[in-house]
Protein backbone atom coordinates (compact mmCIF):
# COMPACT_ATOMS: atom_id res chain seq x y z
CA UNK A 1 0.00 0.00 0.00
CA UNK A 2 2.71 2.40 0.44
CA UNK A 3 4.59 1.67 -2.37
CA UNK A 4 1.44 2.20 -4.12
CA UNK A 5 0.56 5.47 -2.20
CA UNK A 6 4.40 6.50 -3.27
CA UNK A 7 3.81 5.85 -7.04
CA UNK A 8 1.02 7.70 -7.31
CA UNK A 9 2.70 10.78 -5.29
CA UNK A 10 5.27 10.40 -7.81
CA UNK A 11 2.51 10.10 -10.95
CA UNK A 12 0.93 13.33 -9.62
CA UNK A 13 4.16 14.98 -9.39
CA UNK A 14 5.27 13.67 -13.26
CA UNK A 15 1.50 15.48 -14.38
CA UNK A 16 2.15 18.51 -12.89
CA UNK A 17 6.17 19.30 -13.22
CA UNK A 18 5.33 21.44 -15.87
CA UNK A 19 3.17 23.51 -13.67
CA UNK A 20 6.14 23.21 -10.75
CA UNK A 21 8.24 24.76 -13.19
CA UNK A 22 6.31 27.48 -14.75
CA UNK A 23 4.60 28.16 -11.35
CA UNK A 24 7.24 31.15 -10.43
CA UNK A 25 6.25 32.65 -13.48
CA UNK A 26 3.02 33.35 -12.37
CA UNK A 27 3.12 35.99 -9.13
CA UNK A 28 5.06 37.89 -11.69
CA UNK A 29 2.69 37.52 -14.42
CA UNK A 30 -0.15 38.12 -12.43
CA UNK A 31 1.88 41.59 -10.96
CA UNK A 32 2.40 42.29 -14.27
CA UNK A 33 -1.44 42.72 -15.84
CA UNK A 34 -2.48 44.52 -12.45
CA UNK A 35 -0.03 46.51 -11.39
CA UNK A 36 2.06 47.63 -15.06
CA UNK A 37 -0.74 50.55 -15.28
CA UNK A 38 0.21 51.93 -11.98
CA UNK A 39 4.18 51.71 -12.41
CA UNK A 40 3.79 53.11 -16.16
CA UNK A 41 1.63 56.17 -14.27
CA UNK A 42 4.49 56.39 -11.52
CA UNK A 43 7.41 56.49 -14.17
CA UNK A 44 5.91 59.30 -16.07
CA UNK A 45 3.90 61.08 -14.51
CA UNK A 46 4.05 64.03 -11.71
CA UNK A 47 0.41 65.28 -11.91
CA UNK A 48 -2.88 63.59 -11.64
CA UNK A 49 -5.82 65.19 -13.26
CA UNK A 50 -9.02 64.55 -12.95
CA UNK A 51 -11.73 65.38 -15.80
CA UNK A 52 -13.47 68.23 -14.15
CA UNK A 53 -9.92 69.59 -12.81
CA UNK A 54 -8.85 69.76 -16.76
CA UNK A 55 -12.42 71.75 -17.72
CA UNK A 56 -11.61 74.32 -14.49
CA UNK A 57 -8.12 75.07 -15.78
CA UNK A 58 -9.76 75.20 -19.27
CA UNK A 59 -12.12 77.89 -18.09
CA UNK A 60 -10.21 79.81 -16.15
CA UNK A 61 -6.41 80.06 -18.06
CA UNK A 62 -7.00 79.20 -21.70
CA UNK A 63 -6.68 81.26 -24.94
CA UNK A 64 -10.28 80.66 -25.26
CA UNK A 65 -11.38 81.86 -22.19
CA UNK A 66 -9.49 84.82 -22.49
CA UNK A 67 -10.95 85.53 -26.16
CA UNK A 68 -14.40 85.23 -24.62
CA UNK A 69 -13.82 87.15 -21.72
CA UNK A 70 -12.49 90.09 -24.28
CA UNK A 71 -15.58 89.48 -26.55
CA UNK A 72 -18.27 89.47 -23.64
CA UNK A 73 -16.04 92.81 -22.36
CA UNK A 74 -16.32 94.23 -25.95
CA UNK A 75 -20.08 93.80 -26.40
CA UNK A 76 -20.84 95.43 -22.27
CA UNK A 77 -19.04 98.62 -23.95
CA UNK A 78 -20.67 98.64 -27.21
CA UNK A 79 -24.52 98.31 -24.81
CA UNK A 80 -22.95 101.51 -22.81
CA UNK A 81 -22.45 103.52 -25.75
CA UNK A 82 -25.99 102.37 -27.07
CA UNK A 83 -27.05 103.64 -23.77
CA UNK A 84 -25.47 107.07 -23.44
CA UNK A 85 -26.89 108.01 -26.83
CA UNK A 86 -30.34 108.28 -24.48
CA UNK A 87 -28.97 110.04 -21.91
CA UNK A 88 -27.96 114.04 -21.83
CA UNK A 89 -25.15 114.86 -23.41
CA UNK A 90 -23.20 118.07 -22.28
CA UNK A 91 -20.79 119.79 -24.41
CA UNK A 92 -18.17 122.54 -24.46
CA UNK A 93 -17.39 123.98 -28.33
CA UNK A 94 -15.41 127.16 -29.45
CA UNK A 95 -12.86 128.75 -31.91
CA UNK A 96 -9.85 130.21 -30.09
CA UNK A 97 -9.21 132.22 -32.49
CA UNK A 98 -10.07 132.48 -36.19
CA UNK A 99 -8.03 135.21 -37.72
CA UNK A 100 -8.05 135.82 -41.51
CA UNK A 101 -6.04 138.38 -43.03
CA UNK A 102 -6.95 138.20 -47.22
CA UNK A 103 -8.57 140.08 -49.67
CA UNK A 104 -12.23 139.32 -50.68
CA UNK A 105 -14.95 140.48 -53.10
CA UNK A 106 -17.33 143.12 -51.59
CA UNK A 107 -20.26 144.30 -53.17
CA UNK A 108 -21.03 148.15 -53.94
CA UNK A 109 -23.63 150.07 -53.81
CA UNK A 110 -23.85 150.59 -57.50
CA UNK A 111 -23.19 146.93 -57.52
CA UNK A 112 -19.86 147.19 -58.73
CA UNK A 113 -17.44 144.57 -57.18
CA UNK A 114 -14.18 145.51 -55.12
CA UNK A 115 -11.77 143.44 -53.29
CA UNK A 116 -11.05 144.93 -49.94
CA UNK A 117 -8.16 144.03 -47.41
CA UNK A 118 -9.60 142.02 -44.89
CA UNK A 119 -7.61 141.50 -41.66
CA UNK A 120 -9.52 139.91 -38.62
CA UNK A 121 -10.25 137.48 -35.79
CA UNK A 122 -13.42 135.33 -34.53
CA UNK A 123 -13.39 134.03 -31.39
CA UNK A 124 -16.67 131.90 -30.09
CA UNK A 125 -17.37 129.42 -26.93
CA UNK A 126 -20.65 127.80 -26.31
CA UNK A 127 -21.66 125.26 -24.12
CA UNK A 128 -24.88 122.93 -25.04
CA UNK A 129 -26.91 120.64 -23.40
CA UNK A 130 -29.50 118.20 -25.41
CA UNK A 131 -31.39 115.37 -25.23
CA UNK A 132 -32.26 112.88 -27.99
CA UNK A 133 -36.36 111.75 -27.63
CA UNK A 134 -36.11 108.17 -28.69
CA UNK A 135 -40.06 107.82 -29.57
CA UNK A 136 -40.00 111.00 -32.49
CA UNK A 137 -36.24 110.81 -33.24
CA UNK A 138 -35.68 114.19 -32.43
CA UNK A 139 -33.37 116.03 -30.38
CA UNK A 140 -34.00 118.99 -27.68
CA UNK A 141 -31.42 121.22 -26.93
CA UNK A 142 -30.37 124.28 -24.77
CA UNK A 143 -27.60 126.48 -25.33
CA UNK A 144 -25.71 129.63 -24.32
CA UNK A 145 -23.33 131.10 -26.74
CA UNK A 146 -20.54 134.46 -26.65
CA UNK A 147 -18.31 135.41 -29.73
CA UNK A 148 -16.39 138.35 -30.35
CA UNK A 149 -14.97 139.83 -33.39
CA UNK A 150 -11.79 141.98 -33.84
CA UNK A 151 -11.16 144.06 -36.68
CA UNK A 152 -7.35 143.90 -36.48
CA UNK A 153 -7.09 146.89 -38.90
CA UNK A 154 -9.59 149.54 -37.50
CA UNK A 155 -8.66 148.51 -34.05
CA UNK A 156 -12.23 148.09 -33.19
CA UNK A 157 -13.99 144.97 -31.71
CA UNK A 158 -17.99 143.66 -31.05
CA UNK A 159 -19.40 141.26 -29.00
CA UNK A 160 -22.43 139.05 -29.65
CA UNK A 161 -23.94 136.67 -26.90
CA UNK A 162 -26.43 134.76 -26.40
CA UNK A 163 -27.17 133.63 -22.78
CA UNK A 164 -29.59 131.45 -23.73
CA UNK A 165 -31.83 129.26 -26.05
CA UNK A 166 -33.79 126.26 -26.37
CA UNK A 167 -35.10 124.67 -29.30
CA UNK A 168 -35.79 121.26 -31.05
CA UNK A 169 -34.99 119.51 -33.99
CA UNK A 170 -37.44 116.95 -35.60
CA UNK A 171 -36.83 114.67 -38.55
CA UNK A 172 -40.33 114.30 -40.17
CA UNK A 173 -41.27 110.93 -41.85
CA UNK A 174 -37.88 109.45 -41.18
CA UNK A 175 -36.18 106.51 -40.32
CA UNK A 176 -35.94 106.47 -36.46
CA UNK A 177 -32.53 104.51 -35.75
CA UNK A 178 -33.04 105.70 -31.74
CA UNK A 179 -36.51 103.82 -31.67
CA UNK A 180 -35.44 101.13 -33.87
CA UNK A 181 -31.90 100.65 -31.47
CA UNK A 182 -34.00 100.26 -28.70
CA UNK A 183 -35.74 97.36 -29.50
CA UNK A 184 -32.35 95.73 -30.92
CA UNK A 185 -29.69 96.53 -28.71
CA UNK A 186 -31.26 95.24 -25.82
CA UNK A 187 -31.51 91.85 -27.41
CA UNK A 188 -28.10 92.29 -29.21
CA UNK A 189 -26.58 92.62 -25.41
CA UNK A 190 -28.82 89.63 -24.11
CA UNK A 191 -27.37 87.57 -26.45
CA UNK A 192 -24.01 88.56 -26.11
CA UNK A 193 -24.17 87.60 -22.38
CA UNK A 194 -25.74 83.99 -23.32
CA UNK A 195 -23.21 83.67 -26.35
CA UNK A 196 -20.62 84.02 -22.95
CA UNK A 197 -22.28 81.25 -21.43
CA UNK A 198 -21.99 78.96 -24.25
CA UNK A 199 -18.29 79.83 -24.80
CA UNK A 200 -17.63 78.85 -21.51
CA UNK A 201 -19.56 75.61 -21.82
CA UNK A 202 -18.00 75.11 -25.39
CA UNK A 203 -14.29 74.87 -23.58
CA UNK A 204 -15.91 72.39 -21.50
CA UNK A 205 -17.11 70.34 -24.20
CA UNK A 206 -13.62 70.51 -26.52
CA UNK A 207 -11.57 70.27 -22.84
CA UNK A 208 -13.84 66.87 -22.60
CA UNK A 209 -13.00 65.58 -25.94
CA UNK A 210 -9.62 66.50 -25.41
CA UNK A 211 -9.31 65.33 -22.05
CA UNK A 212 -10.41 62.00 -23.32
CA UNK A 213 -8.65 61.64 -26.70
CA UNK A 214 -5.41 61.74 -24.25
CA UNK A 215 -6.92 59.34 -21.52
CA UNK A 216 -7.42 56.94 -24.98
CA UNK A 217 -4.23 57.21 -25.79
CA UNK A 218 -2.62 56.94 -22.50
CA UNK A 219 -4.52 53.27 -21.84
CA UNK A 220 -3.26 52.20 -25.11
CA UNK A 221 0.53 53.39 -23.74
CA UNK A 222 -0.58 51.57 -20.88
CA UNK A 223 -1.83 48.27 -22.78
CA UNK A 224 0.45 48.39 -24.83
CA UNK A 225 3.68 48.43 -22.04
CA UNK A 226 1.76 45.70 -19.80
CA UNK A 227 1.50 43.30 -23.25
CA UNK A 228 4.88 43.92 -24.02
CA UNK A 229 6.62 43.02 -20.65
CA UNK A 230 4.14 39.93 -20.54
CA UNK A 231 5.38 38.92 -23.92
CA UNK A 232 8.86 38.81 -23.02
CA UNK A 233 7.52 36.09 -19.76
CA UNK A 234 5.36 34.33 -22.16
CA UNK A 235 8.05 33.51 -25.02
CA UNK A 236 10.54 32.36 -22.09
CA UNK A 237 7.95 30.01 -20.85
CA UNK A 238 7.52 28.85 -24.49
CA UNK A 239 11.18 28.52 -25.19
CA UNK A 240 11.36 26.54 -21.93
CA UNK A 241 8.45 24.48 -22.48
CA UNK A 242 9.47 23.76 -26.37
CA UNK A 243 13.19 22.61 -25.15
CA UNK A 244 10.96 20.24 -22.77
CA UNK A 245 9.12 19.19 -26.29
CA UNK A 246 6.09 20.71 -24.89
CA UNK A 247 4.68 23.21 -27.54
CA UNK A 248 5.52 23.46 -31.15
CA UNK A 249 8.43 25.83 -32.70
CA UNK A 250 5.60 27.52 -34.25
CA UNK A 251 4.08 28.38 -31.22
CA UNK A 252 7.59 30.03 -29.93
CA UNK A 253 7.82 31.82 -33.90
CA UNK A 254 3.92 33.21 -33.00
CA UNK A 255 5.48 34.24 -29.89
CA UNK A 256 8.56 36.18 -31.06
CA UNK A 257 6.07 38.19 -33.65
CA UNK A 258 3.91 38.98 -31.14
CA UNK A 259 6.81 40.09 -29.17
CA UNK A 260 8.04 42.38 -32.54
CA UNK A 261 4.37 43.94 -32.91
CA UNK A 262 3.76 44.52 -29.11
CA UNK A 263 7.10 46.52 -29.02
CA UNK A 264 5.86 48.35 -32.16
CA UNK A 265 2.30 49.18 -30.76
CA UNK A 266 4.20 50.34 -27.76
CA UNK A 267 6.24 52.78 -29.84
CA UNK A 268 3.34 53.79 -31.50
CA UNK A 269 1.22 54.52 -28.54
CA UNK A 270 4.13 56.87 -26.95
CA UNK A 271 3.58 59.11 -29.86
CA UNK A 272 0.14 58.96 -29.80
CA UNK A 273 -0.41 59.87 -25.81
CA UNK A 274 2.68 62.34 -26.30
CA UNK A 275 1.21 64.31 -29.46
CA UNK A 276 -2.13 64.47 -27.07
CA UNK A 277 -0.82 65.36 -24.46
CA UNK A 278 1.03 68.01 -26.40
CA UNK A 279 -2.75 68.95 -28.04
CA UNK A 280 -4.23 69.60 -24.22
CA UNK A 281 -1.72 71.02 -22.81
CA UNK A 282 -1.81 73.89 -25.60
CA UNK A 283 -5.89 74.09 -25.27
CA UNK A 284 -5.65 74.47 -21.42
CA UNK A 285 -2.83 76.84 -21.32
CA UNK A 286 -0.20 74.34 -19.79
CA UNK A 287 3.70 74.96 -20.86
CA UNK A 288 5.71 72.41 -22.67
CA UNK A 289 7.66 71.09 -19.58
CA UNK A 290 4.57 70.28 -17.58
CA UNK A 291 4.20 66.73 -17.24
CA UNK A 292 0.77 64.80 -16.26
CA UNK A 293 -1.67 62.04 -16.61
CA UNK A 294 -5.26 61.80 -16.21
CA UNK A 295 -7.55 59.97 -13.88
CA UNK A 296 -9.99 57.51 -15.46
CA UNK A 297 -13.59 58.83 -14.15
CA UNK A 298 -15.24 56.46 -11.42
CA UNK A 299 -18.03 58.39 -10.32
CA UNK A 300 -20.75 57.80 -13.23
CA UNK A 301 -23.88 60.23 -12.00
CA UNK A 302 -26.83 58.17 -12.46
CA UNK A 303 -28.82 61.50 -14.66
CA UNK A 304 -32.24 61.35 -15.98
CA UNK A 305 -32.96 63.91 -18.43
CA UNK A 306 -36.51 64.62 -19.83
CA UNK A 307 -36.90 65.93 -23.02
CA UNK A 308 -39.59 68.77 -22.05
CA UNK A 309 -37.04 70.07 -19.67
CA UNK A 310 -34.62 70.37 -22.04
CA UNK A 311 -36.19 72.05 -24.63
CA UNK A 312 -37.76 74.58 -22.37
CA UNK A 313 -34.16 75.85 -21.03
CA UNK A 314 -33.29 75.61 -24.50
CA UNK A 315 -35.36 78.46 -24.89
CA UNK A 316 -35.44 80.11 -22.44
CA UNK A 317 -31.04 80.06 -22.00
CA UNK A 318 -29.44 79.68 -25.54
CA UNK A 319 -28.60 82.87 -26.85
CA UNK A 320 -30.29 81.17 -30.41
CA UNK A 321 -33.57 82.04 -29.36
CA UNK A 322 -32.65 85.15 -28.50
CA UNK A 323 -31.00 85.72 -32.27
CA UNK A 324 -34.48 84.93 -33.52
CA UNK A 325 -36.48 87.49 -32.30
CA UNK A 326 -33.15 90.19 -33.10
CA UNK A 327 -32.94 89.02 -36.78
CA UNK A 328 -36.82 89.39 -37.09
CA UNK A 329 -36.41 93.14 -35.78
CA UNK A 330 -33.96 94.01 -37.93
CA UNK A 331 -35.32 92.82 -41.05
CA UNK A 332 -38.53 95.01 -39.76
CA UNK A 333 -36.04 98.29 -39.32
CA UNK A 334 -34.40 97.55 -43.01
CA UNK A 335 -38.54 97.91 -44.26
CA UNK A 336 -39.02 100.95 -41.94
CA UNK A 337 -35.35 102.33 -43.36
CA UNK A 338 -36.68 101.98 -46.74
CA UNK A 339 -39.59 103.39 -46.59
CA UNK A 340 -38.29 106.24 -44.97
CA UNK A 341 -35.69 106.39 -47.54
CA UNK A 342 -38.60 106.59 -50.31
CA UNK A 343 -41.70 108.92 -49.56
CA UNK A 344 -41.95 112.09 -48.61
CA UNK A 345 -39.72 113.75 -45.56
CA UNK A 346 -39.00 116.65 -44.12
CA UNK A 347 -37.37 118.57 -40.98
CA UNK A 348 -38.48 120.89 -38.90
CA UNK A 349 -36.30 123.10 -36.20
CA UNK A 350 -37.30 125.72 -33.81
CA UNK A 351 -35.91 127.73 -31.35
CA UNK A 352 -36.45 130.69 -28.55
CA UNK A 353 -33.91 132.82 -26.49
CA UNK A 354 -32.25 135.73 -26.32
CA UNK A 355 -29.54 138.14 -27.83
CA UNK A 356 -27.46 140.94 -27.23
CA UNK A 357 -24.60 142.37 -29.31
CA UNK A 358 -22.00 145.43 -27.57
CA UNK A 359 -18.22 146.48 -27.98
CA UNK A 360 -17.32 145.83 -24.20
CA UNK A 361 -18.19 142.48 -22.98
CA UNK A 362 -19.75 143.88 -19.21
CA UNK A 363 -22.54 145.62 -21.27
CA UNK A 364 -22.47 142.34 -24.00
CA UNK A 365 -25.95 141.03 -21.63
CA UNK A 366 -27.50 144.13 -21.36
CA UNK A 367 -30.43 145.17 -23.56
CA UNK A 368 -31.49 141.43 -24.22
CA UNK A 369 -33.52 141.14 -27.56
CA UNK A 370 -35.69 137.69 -27.98
CA UNK A 371 -34.37 135.15 -30.57
CA UNK A 372 -36.52 133.28 -32.74
CA UNK A 373 -36.10 130.86 -35.18
CA UNK A 374 -38.29 128.44 -36.86
CA UNK A 375 -37.25 126.33 -40.36
CA UNK A 376 -39.08 123.41 -41.93
CA UNK A 377 -37.29 121.76 -45.01
CA UNK A 378 -38.62 119.53 -47.62
CA UNK A 379 -38.32 116.40 -49.38
CA UNK A 380 -40.40 115.33 -52.06
CA UNK A 381 -39.24 112.45 -54.49
CA UNK A 382 -40.67 112.83 -58.49
CA UNK A 383 -38.49 111.34 -59.87
CA UNK A 384 -35.71 108.63 -59.24
CA UNK A 385 -36.23 105.85 -62.23
CA UNK A 386 -37.18 103.24 -59.89
CA UNK A 387 -35.14 103.42 -57.26
CA UNK A 388 -37.50 103.79 -54.33
CA UNK A 389 -39.36 100.71 -55.21
CA UNK A 390 -36.13 98.88 -55.26
CA UNK A 391 -35.03 99.84 -52.07
CA UNK A 392 -38.53 98.64 -50.66
CA UNK A 393 -38.56 95.71 -52.36
CA UNK A 394 -34.97 94.79 -51.45
CA UNK A 395 -36.43 95.11 -47.96
CA UNK A 396 -39.68 92.96 -48.11
CA UNK A 397 -37.26 90.02 -49.88
CA UNK A 398 -34.76 90.43 -46.90
CA UNK A 399 -37.97 90.03 -44.08
CA UNK A 400 -40.13 86.80 -46.17
CA UNK A 401 -35.99 85.60 -46.29
CA UNK A 402 -35.02 85.83 -42.32
CA UNK A 403 -38.54 84.57 -41.47
CA UNK A 404 -37.95 81.23 -43.76
CA UNK A 405 -34.33 81.04 -41.88
CA UNK A 406 -35.68 81.67 -38.46
CA UNK A 407 -38.20 79.01 -39.09
CA UNK A 408 -35.85 76.20 -40.41
CA UNK A 409 -33.30 77.27 -37.75
CA UNK A 410 -35.87 76.78 -35.04
CA UNK A 411 -37.07 73.36 -36.23
CA UNK A 412 -33.36 72.38 -36.87
CA UNK A 413 -32.74 73.80 -32.89
CA UNK A 414 -35.22 71.73 -31.61
CA UNK A 415 -34.55 68.74 -33.23
CA UNK A 416 -30.91 68.82 -32.10
CA UNK A 417 -31.39 69.13 -28.57
CA UNK A 418 -34.01 65.80 -28.48
CA UNK A 419 -31.47 63.87 -30.30
CA UNK A 420 -28.90 64.88 -27.81
CA UNK A 421 -31.20 63.68 -24.89
CA UNK A 422 -31.62 60.49 -26.88
CA UNK A 423 -27.74 60.16 -27.44
CA UNK A 424 -26.77 61.17 -24.02
CA UNK A 425 -29.96 58.11 -22.62
CA UNK A 426 -27.82 55.63 -25.20
CA UNK A 427 -24.56 56.63 -24.01
CA UNK A 428 -25.48 56.42 -20.44
CA UNK A 429 -27.06 52.44 -21.04
CA UNK A 430 -23.46 51.27 -23.56
CA UNK A 431 -21.42 52.46 -20.94
CA UNK A 432 -22.70 49.90 -18.13
CA UNK A 433 -22.56 47.16 -21.03
CA UNK A 434 -18.92 48.21 -21.73
CA UNK A 435 -18.01 48.41 -18.12
CA UNK A 436 -19.19 45.05 -17.56
CA UNK A 437 -17.45 43.74 -20.68
CA UNK A 438 -14.14 45.08 -19.46
CA UNK A 439 -14.54 43.28 -16.30
CA UNK A 440 -15.33 40.13 -17.84
CA UNK A 441 -12.70 40.27 -20.18
CA UNK A 442 -9.74 41.15 -17.90
CA UNK A 443 -10.54 38.07 -15.88
CA UNK A 444 -10.99 35.55 -18.51
CA UNK A 445 -7.04 36.92 -19.67
CA UNK A 446 -5.85 36.00 -16.31
CA UNK A 447 -7.56 32.44 -16.23
CA UNK A 448 -5.92 32.26 -19.62
CA UNK A 449 -2.26 33.18 -18.49
CA UNK A 450 -2.87 30.69 -15.70
CA UNK A 451 -3.91 28.12 -17.81
CA UNK A 452 -1.30 28.50 -20.71
CA UNK A 453 1.54 28.78 -17.70
CA UNK A 454 0.23 24.90 -16.66
CA UNK A 455 0.11 24.05 -20.23
CA UNK A 456 -3.81 23.45 -20.90
CA UNK A 457 -4.47 26.72 -22.92
CA UNK A 458 -2.87 27.19 -26.39
CA UNK A 459 -1.18 30.31 -27.31
CA UNK A 460 -3.62 30.91 -30.33
CA UNK A 461 -6.31 30.89 -27.45
CA UNK A 462 -4.33 33.11 -25.14
CA UNK A 463 -3.11 35.61 -27.99
CA UNK A 464 -7.26 36.00 -28.76
CA UNK A 465 -8.09 36.12 -24.87
CA UNK A 466 -5.36 39.15 -24.27
CA UNK A 467 -6.71 41.07 -27.86
CA UNK A 468 -10.40 40.60 -26.01
CA UNK A 469 -8.91 42.45 -22.95
CA UNK A 470 -7.39 45.14 -24.92
CA UNK A 471 -10.26 45.96 -26.97
CA UNK A 472 -12.65 45.67 -23.81
CA UNK A 473 -10.46 47.64 -22.10
CA UNK A 474 -10.58 50.33 -25.18
CA UNK A 475 -14.36 49.93 -25.99
CA UNK A 476 -14.85 51.00 -21.88
CA UNK A 477 -12.87 53.82 -22.38
CA UNK A 478 -14.60 55.50 -25.54
CA UNK A 479 -17.99 54.60 -23.85
CA UNK A 480 -16.71 57.08 -20.93
CA UNK A 481 -15.63 59.40 -23.67
CA UNK A 482 -19.12 59.15 -24.94
CA UNK A 483 -21.13 59.75 -21.96
CA UNK A 484 -19.27 62.65 -21.08
CA UNK A 485 -19.25 64.35 -23.82
CA UNK A 486 -22.85 63.90 -24.25
CA UNK A 487 -23.29 64.87 -21.25
CA UNK A 488 -21.47 67.94 -22.20
CA UNK A 489 -22.81 68.87 -24.97
CA UNK A 490 -26.37 68.63 -23.91
CA UNK A 491 -24.71 71.01 -21.13
CA UNK A 492 -23.74 73.25 -23.77
CA UNK A 493 -27.43 72.69 -26.01
CA UNK A 494 -29.43 73.74 -22.99
CA UNK A 495 -27.12 76.09 -20.78
CA UNK A 496 -28.34 73.61 -17.75
CA UNK A 497 -26.53 71.32 -15.57
CA UNK A 498 -28.98 68.50 -15.32
CA UNK A 499 -26.94 67.13 -12.77
CA UNK A 500 -27.42 69.77 -10.33
CA UNK A 501 -30.88 70.81 -11.84
CA UNK A 502 -29.53 74.36 -12.07
CA UNK A 503 -29.47 76.82 -14.90
CA UNK A 504 -25.52 77.68 -16.11
CA UNK A 505 -24.41 80.82 -15.35
CA UNK A 506 -20.87 82.56 -15.13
Amino acid sequence: MRKEKQSGLNSIKSQNSLYHKYSFYLPMIVILFVGSSEQVKAQHDSIRLSLQEIIDLAQSKSISFLKAKTSKENSYWQWRNFKSDYNPQLSLKGTLPEITSSYQETTQPDGSILYQPVFNSNTSLGMSLSQAISSTGGTVFLRSDVKRYDDLQRKSNLYLTVPFQIGIVQPLFKYNTLKWNRKIEPLKYTESLKVYFEDIETIGFVSANLFFEVLIAQTGYEIASVNFENNKIILKIAEERNLLGKNSRNDVLQLKLAQINARKELSNAKVQSETAQLNLKKYVGFTDDVSFSLLIPSFIPNIKVDSKIALQNAWENRSAAVSFERKTLEADAKIAEAKGQNGFSANMEASLGYNSKAIQFNNSYENLKDQKYVALSLNIPILDWGRSKSRMETALANKRLVQYTVEQDQVNFEQEVIIQVSQFRLNFEQLDYTKEADSFASERYKIALERYTMGNFSITELIIAMNEKDKARADYIMALKQYWTSFYKLRLLTLYDFAKNQKIEY
